[in-house]
């Protein structure tokens, strides 16, 4: 019998016909000729349908795996990101063999390279601040005998020499395999520490300066008051009974005597006011802005009617405020624009109101608040040149000569400070020889 001619391996696809299943087929065959001379194929049909399954199974499973690797790398490179970012470093103790595991930038939080030491237990103490230690091994202890690790702060000190603030949290888990560990992170809280005690002796400051504010009302209040008071009924006295004794200069130095008295005087009444508005007994009301503004009016009825001044007012709304602040602002508003006014020429103040977006305002271009009320006060006084419109409210700040215009200078300081206790804003805008325009924003809550 010859064999000439072969059939290798020919794969095909054949659906079953009781099933309707798609099998994978190889066929093996062979050209033979027998004995008798006729020729005849031999072969074998072969199902191999499970080891395609096989390695389709195992091609997908392979994408997959390389998938996952792919997405671990990235998970593992964020994480080690964050670490950077947050400044923190995780760490894993496995409770059976008590062997540390630090991530790359826990070992950089001591100031050393990745993998640069074994981390123990031991080795962490080393780098604790000696009165701080204790802290650890009552952590370490509680681990042992509790189960858990309470929050640690405490202080270490870096290879460098830098004292760190570090804060420690961990959670103990168990695996799949009943393996306890501790999974935890170490987070450097420095900064964070820095300014908790940089805030604390700021208040310890104010507090401070708080006393001596105090201290300072009552002298004002009590001991300057007595002497000056002396001082202003002596010059009574040389004016009534003395006056006309007086030669030429000493009429002149009675009366500059008598102007610094006075002036003094002003300036003890406008320190306390200013103090008082830095109180911290701040207690909002609802209240009726225009009787507020009615009572401020009064308070300054007399320059209105020595200086035929002319006060026109919109309608103004019922807002929570600080009473006796809103109405020392209308009154010192007011006040300035008729002291400022020009010679000769009545004075003329417009006091409007609308309710505002804050949004709508260029000057509320840094705002938290959505809405304000927006109160402004405009005359035609002598004004101001606009380079002075943030500085006419520094305390104790003059534009003018202070023998032609009286005044301390804390007025508009005062207005400021109310505003401000009222979470606002106020601004001043000015024309020389045409009159200032002063605007309140007060956030509508």
């Amino acid at each position: 019998m010859n064999t000439d001619k072969v059939l290798n391996n020919l794969q095909f696809r054949i659906i079953t016909a009781d099933e309707g299943i798609t099998k994978h087929m190889k066929a093996f065959a062979k050209k033979v000729t027998d004995f008798s001379g006729h020729e005849k194929m031999i072969g074998t049909i072969t199902d191999f349908s499970s080891e395609v399954k096989f390695n389709e199974d195992s091609k997908r499973h392979n994408e997959e795996l390389l998938k996952n690797n792919k997405e671990l790398r990235i998970l593992d490179e964020t994480n080690r990101q964050s670490e950077i970012l947050g400044n923190y470093g995780s760490w894993l103790l496995n409770l059976e063999t008590y062997e540390f595991t630090y991530s790359d930038n826990k070992f950089r939080l001591f100031g050393c390279e990745p993998k640069s030491f074994n981390p123990t237990i031991e080795k962490l103490l080393e780098f604790v601040h000696p009165d701080d230690r204790n802290i650890i091994i009552e952590g370490n202890k509680s681990i042992v005998e509790k189960g858990f690790l309470p929050t640690m702060l405490y202080r270490i000190i870096r290879t460098d020499g830098e004292v760190r603030y570090f804060r420690t949290d961990a959670k103990i888990f168990e695996d799949l395999f009943g393996v306890k560990s501790v999974l935890g992170t170490t987070q450097d809280v420095t900064k964070e520490i820095n300014q908790k005690n940089t805030l604390s002796d700021q208040n310890l400051e104010l507090e401070r300066n708080n006393k001596e504010l105090s201290a300072f009302n009552y002298v004002a209040s009590h001991d300057l008051q007595e002497p000056l008071r002396k001082i202003q009924t002596f010059i009574s006295r040389l004016e009534d009974k003395e006056a006309d004794s007086f030669s030429e200069t000493g009429t002149q130095y009675l009366e500059r005597i008598k102007f610094a008295a006075t002036r003094m005087r002003t300036l003890i009444d406008d320190l306390l006011q200013f103090s008082r508005t830095n109180k911290a007994d701040k207690v909002f009301e609802k209240s009726d802005l225009n009787e507020l503004l009615e009572n401020a009016k009064q308070e300054v009825a007399e320059i209105i009617k020595d200086k035929n001044a002319e006060l026109t007012n919109d309608k103004l709304p019922n807002l929570n405020v600080i009473p006796f602040q809103i109405q020392q602002l209308f009154t010192n508003l007011i006040g300035n624009s008729l002291k400022y006014s020009k010679d000769d020429v009545p004075p003329i103040i417009n006091i409007t109101y609308s309710k505002i977006k804050a949004n709508n305002e260029t000057l509320l271009n840094d705002t938290s608040n959505d809405e304000y009320h927006k109160i402004t006060f405009t005359d035609n006084g002598i004004g101001f040149s606009e380079e002075y419109s943030e500085k006419i409210f520094i305390l104790f700040s003059r534009l003018h000569e202070k023998h032609k215009y009286t005044g301390t200078g804390i007025g508009l300081s005062i207005c400021k400070k109310i505003v401000e206790n009222h979470n606002g804003y106020i601004f001043a805008s000015g024309e020389v020889n045409v009159g200032a325009t002063f605007t309140v924003y007060i956030p509508n809550n």
